[in-house]
């Protein structure tokens, strides 16, 4: 079994149409608790006796150190600004659809390259990651399809980005969707694009009938473990 470090986002997100009408993402505000690990196991014990054999079956859950999850709400207004962002007027969005993106790219992506499948293989070596590895991209990012999008006016097809679905609380299937995408123009981390679906006020991975608890998204991204911790910028783009 596969677990995750997490952390708790809460994004405060303001989409501003100024003269000129833009469907690219927009930069978000995030609050982000402090993350939260697996404790340390104790160790299993045995009293060893000289002139005996012993059947000692193990089971291990070791935390991987290899992907960092983010979950959390979305507070979502959309405006109508000038080049001041003095507010004409502004719309609230109760329940919001669309995308949160997170990449390494400390500059504005250029959305409309990020329309291609990724190398699995490139994506490991990008991140430092071992192939064959039980937690690496491939074993991760293992799915084909997941749900449309559109990506500053570019539909992202079904078929196009492997999916990674982490889980709706314990012993659930996994619903809410990563999508990982290429901007063909190279291999470093910055090439790669992180889309978790926006599914309102649904069950997140803490969700059980005696402890309800639910997010507007939530999904993971890669973590070179020799590098300490990778920077990583969101946006998210309504619809």
């Amino acid at each position: 079994m596969k677990t995750i470090e997490v952390a708790t986002v809460v994004i405060a997100l303001v989409v501003a149409f100024t003269g000129i009408v833009s469907a690219d993402p927009d930069g978000v505000a995030g609050n982000a608790t402090d993350p939260v690990t697996k404790p340390t196991v104790a160790a299993g014990q045995d009293d060893a006796q000289g002139g005996y054999i012993t059947g000692f079956d193990l089971t291990v859950m070791q935390q991987t150190a290899k992907w960092q999850g983010y979950y959390g709400n979305i507070t979502a207004e959309i405006t109508l600004d000038d080049d001041n962002s003095a507010t004409l007027y502004n719309w609230t969005t109760a329940a919001p659809t669309g995308e949160v993106y997170a990449t390494t790219l400390n500059t504005l992506p250029v959305w409309s390259n990020f329309i291609n499948n990724a190398s699995l293989s490139a994506v490991d070596t990008a991140y430092g990651f071992v192939s064959g590895e039980s937690d690496n991209t491939a074993e991760t990012f293992s799915l084909t399809n997941h749900t449309a999008f559109h990506l500053a006016g570019n539909e992202i097809a079904a078929g196009v980005g492997r999916c990674a679905k982490t889980y709706e609380g314990p012993g659930n299937t996994g619903d809410w969707e990563t999508v990982l995408l290429w901007d063909d123009d190279g291999t470093a981390t910055d090439n790669y694009l992180f889309a978790g679906i926006i599914r309102d006020n649904t069950a997140s991975y803490k969700n059980t009938n005696e402890t309800p608890d639910t997010c507007d998204y939530q999904m993971i991204v890669p973590e070179n473990p020799l590098n300490g911790t990778t920077t990583y910028y969101f946006y998210a783009e309504l619809t």
